[in-house]
């Protein structure tokens, strides 16, 4: 039958096509009656031969049952001929539009720019690239699946075809991103210039929900290959370390470990060393509510670091040592709530060891212990950076010349030209914040000093304590939205 109906049909549909064609382009023909079906001649049409010698009646049942399966296959051809040919003729259509013209190599970054947008990790799996892409047409497909570099994110979404991911994606390293319990952040109102945003952990934990373990596990004979790694909300404590392998990964370039946990409940990985000792590659460390001891080799050839919510058992100084003795090229360390095991250091005397991390661009400072500020900012030396501190003055217990000392960081910024305050009420927390912005013209600001939750008792000594030290270079100095509890002229004045 195949070769009938791949001889019949193919010359049938062509001749229909051919007459509704003309008739389309004859103005003087009749469309109403074009497709209009024909009267049959049922009795000289076609008669079935008795080849069987049954008898006639017999013969007639024979041809009464085959006649329906024979129809059925016909329409069943027709129908196949038809969706192949359509498709046949759209891909001739795609051959001559401009969009064809492009090379594959176009097509493939095209297409990598679609999978890198966050907008569609949100989306459903069919619904986000590359795998609607690939059902656009067969080149789209094919484009699409001899590039691995678009196959490389693995999420939660696309972890129960982890196979499919690790095939497709062959050597390219991969970019995994798992989001358990997401972090969300607090902050006092609208708008929020000095980035007072308070993390706040997920109450609800749902016991349905995925074990990053699990998610994982597909991917520990390949640690190799992982490329970037963001854990957000990992709650299961027990299979954490494990989500750590033993393993080298020489391509890790990114690690996130955010706890879905509180402060108190921070967890240390004793487990040393972690991916054997072997991450050359490693610029971007995260870590939260997670400690990992100084002697990892995480903690080096680092670019960005951000840690939030741990205890360390060394001190701070041992800590700045090693990360300006393993990182010389840190540009961005951002450090909130860290504790360190550590007597109170000196306010004055000898000061500390300078620590040179000469593409330092971004500290930040946020809601550390009073007695930590004074190390770190005294010790640090960094021509070219935009120092960021965030004090809960709550905590300060000392005149603030124990918390911002003149030296080290401060001391190498340029000549301070302009000085500019303003005040933000906080409405959740029911108390003010007061940022302090300096900076010269030419660069712009290098000091910004955010004092959160002020107690209006004590709040007319932070005016007084930086007003009082006016440097001689200062040119503007402004003050916005100042409260009369704060700004006390005798304070300010003297």
């Amino acid at each position: 039958m195949d070769s009938t109906v791949s001889t019949l049909v193919p010359h049938l549909i062509q001749q229909l096509c051919e007459q509704a064609l003309q008739w389309q382009n004859d103005a003087a023909s009749d469309h109403k009656d074009a497709w209009k079906l024909p009267v049959y001649d049922l009795y000289t049409l076609f008669r079935l031969p008795n080849t069987t010698g049954c008898s006639p009646i017999d013969h007639i049942d024979r041809e009464a049952k085959v006649l329906p399966l024979a129809c059925e296959y016909a329409t069943r051809a027709i129908s196949s001929f038809a969706e192949s040919m359509s498709a046949e003729i759209r891909n001739r259509c795609n051959q001559l539009l401009p969009i064809f013209r492009l090379p594959n190599e176009i097509l493939a970054i095209i297409f990598q720019c679609i999978v890198g947008d966050e907008a569609t990790r949100a989306m459903p799996l069919r619904q986000r690239a590359p795998f609607n892409v690939s059902h656009v047409s067969r080149r789209w497909r094919n484009v699409a699946i001899e590039t691995p570099r678009l196959w490389a994110a693995y999420d939660i979404a696309n972890a129960h075809i982890a196979d499919i991911i690790i095939d497709r994606s062959k050597h390219v390293p991969l970019d995994i991103k798992l989001v358990i319990y997401p972090t969300r952040y607090m902050g006092p109102g609208d708008g929020d210039p000095w980035e007072l945003c308070f993390p706040t952990r997920c109450a609800d934990v749902d016991a349905a929900a995925p074990i990053t373990f699990d998610l994982l596990r597909p991917l520990l004979p390949h640690v190799h290959r992982w490329g970037a790694v963001v854990l957000d909300g990992v709650d299961d404590e027990h299979h954490l370390e494990m989500c750590l392998p033993g393993d080298p990964a020489p391509n890790l370039q990114k690690l996130h470990i955010i706890k879905n946990s509180h402060f108190m409940d921070s967890e240390a990985i004793l487990r040393i060393p972690l991916f054997n000792g072997s991450t050359p590659l490693l610029r971007d460390l995260y870590l939260s509510c997670l400690s990992i001891p100084l002697t990892s080799s995480l903690y080096t050839g680092l670019t960005s670091l951000k840690l939030e919510y741990l205890i360390y058992e060394e001190g701070v100084m041992p800590f700045l040592l090693t990360i300006g003795g393993g990182c010389p090229l840190l540009e961005r360390l951002i450090l909130r709530q860290v504790y360190w095991d550590e007597h109170p250091q000196p306010t004055s005397g000898g000061g500390n060891q300078p620590i040179s991390l000469p593409r330092l661009k971004e500290p930040k400072l946020s809601r550390l212990q009073q007695r930590s500020f004074y190390p770190i900012l005294s010790s640090i030396v960094s021509p070219d950076a935009q120092l960021y501190i965030q004090v809960d003055a709550r905590e300060i217990e000392s005149e603030l010349g124990g918390v911002f000392p003149l030296t080290g960081f401060l001391s190498n910024i340029p000549p301070i030209c302009w000085m500019y305050f303003t005040l933000l009420q906080s409405q959740p927390y029911r108390g003010y914040h007061l940022a302090f912005d300096a900076g010269d013209f030419a660069r712009g600001r290098s000091v910004r000093i955010v004092l959160t939750l002020i107690p209006l008792g004590s709040a007319h000594q932070l005016i007084s304590y930086f007003t009082q030290r006016l440097p001689l270079s200062l040119r503007s100095l402004a003050l916005e939205v100042m409260d009369p509890a704060l700004f006390v002229v005798p304070g300010f004045t003297q």
